[in-house]
Order: C-alpha cells, then structure tokens, then sequence
C-alpha cells in the first residue's frame, strides 16, 4: 500500500513538472544582462528534445545561440521575426501536435548548400531584372530548390527545403524597394538629370544610409504534405490558394532547357 502511494505520488509530481513547464511566466529576450530562469531551461531542454543541439549548453541563460534558434522557427512557423519568445511562441513549442513539424524544422535548418551538390542551373534576364534557379542534391535526393527573381523594384526569393518529395517547405522572402534604390544598390550610374531631380528624397535618405527604413521585407512560409498545401501563420496552418503551381511551372520549365 505504502509503495502504490509512493508511485502514485511520484506520476503526480511529474504530472506536475511536466505542467509547469508549459506555463508561460514572461516574454523572454536578449538583453545586455542576459535574462535568466528556470523557464529559459525548460525552453532550451525543449529545443534540444527537438533537435536543436545548435542552441549549444543548456544553462538557463538566453543569448545569442538561444536567440538565433528561435529566429529560425519564427521564420519556419509564420511568426515576427523579433528572436522573442511571447506566449503565442511559447505555446507553439509547447504544444505537442507540433513535434513532427518542430523536428524537420531543426532537420532543415542544418540545411547547408555546401554540403549538397549543385547538379542544376539556370540563369535567365539582365542586370536588374531576371533571377536564376538552382537545385542541391544529396545522394541523389533534392534537398533544396533556389528560386530567384528580380526586377527594378523589388526581390523574391523562394527556398523549397525538402524532407521528402512530398513534404516540404517553402519560405518565400520578398523585397520591396522604392525606385529607384534598385537600380542605385546595382546600377549607380543609369540614372539621368531628371530622375536624379525627381527622386532627390529618395537619394537623401540613401545618401544617409536610412534606405533600410524605405525597404520592406516580407517572409511567407508554406508547407507542402502530399496534395495538400498550407500556410503558417503565427504558428497555425492555413489551408491557403496560394499559386504555389506557378512557381513549379517556373521551374520546370527551366529545367527543360538543362
């Protein structure tokens, strides 16, 4: 009898424990006195059960390592891209339902295109509009696809981060720059005596370095699972009507010309 409550006594405890930390007490963030804390160790233990050995030794405090993970599975999973763990983060790592997509996000993520072999390419436009497409291999499986399109004002990168051929995701990148920054990051020197008048603001704030502010960046991620595509939005998967076709057909279509 003594024994059976001991046991019973020990699933409460962990019962406990395992509730607990799920709790969510404060947003954690990098700071010049690195904040520290019995939740910052059930986050990084929690990391590292999904694979994220990157963020290094589990020691309670959270800086830069730490931060860099969460970045990525902002990235992956839909969310600001601030290196902030807020509740709605906190809950997502948290939440069980999303181990599988946590872990090929930590598989992808170790993703290096230098360990892969390029086997095809393809470069198509002219100085300021075009883009090229390229395909990375290991043993003679995709593991990633580059997608990059330009023009005069803006950038779209799109990345195909492949588990299988049927699974996968996609995170799309896209740059917005107000003529005529483009053509001066690439092309100093295109523009005439009228375009320099009409866009002297523009060449202000360029000319201080602020161009930034004026840039917009944008991150989509997708996931694709057999037919069946979805966006994430702060963690959630969306049934989404995104034209993910259109971008296939790009590509293959360069691809007949290889």
């Amino acid at each position: 009898m003594v024994m059976k409550n001991i046991i019973v006594l020990i699933v409460l405890i962990n019962i406990s424990i395992n509730l607990s930390a799920q709790d969510f007490s404060r947003i954690i963030e990098v700071r010049n006195n690195r904040m520290y804390g019995l939740d910052i160790i059930r986050l990084q233990t929690q990391l590292k059960n999904y694979g994220f050995d990157e963020i290094g030794e589990i020691d309670g405090y959270y800086g830069p390592l730490s931060e860099n993970v969460i970045k990525t599975i902002q990235i992956f999973g839909g969310f600001e891209q601030n290196g902030k763990v807020d509740k709605l983060l906190w809950d997502f790592i948290f939440n069980n339902s999303n181990k599988i997509i946590l872990e090929n996000i930590s598989i992808i993520s170790k993703y290096n295109v230098d360990d892969f072999i390029k086997k095809h390419e393809n470069r198509m436009g002219y100085s300021t509009e075009g883009g090229y497409i390229e395909e990375y291999y290991l043993n003679d499986e995709i593991k990633v696809i580059k997608l990059h399109l330009f023009g005069e004002t803006f950038q779209v990168e799109c990345y195909f981060y492949y588990i299988n051929s049927n699974y996968y995701f996609i995170v799309q990148k896209y740059h917005r720059y107000p003529f005529p920054i483009y053509y001066l990051l690439l092309e100093p020197n295109k523009l005439n005596a009228f375009e320099l008048e009409r866009y002297a603001d523009e060449l202000e704030v360029i000319a201080k370095d602020e161009f930034g502010a004026k840039t917009v960046i944008e991150y989509n991620t997708y996931l694709k699972n057999n037919e069946n595509l979805y966006q994430f939005i702060n963690g959630n998967l969306t049934e989404t009507d995104y034209n993910l076709d259109s971008l296939l057909t790009i590509i293959k279509d360069k691809k007949a010309n290889w």
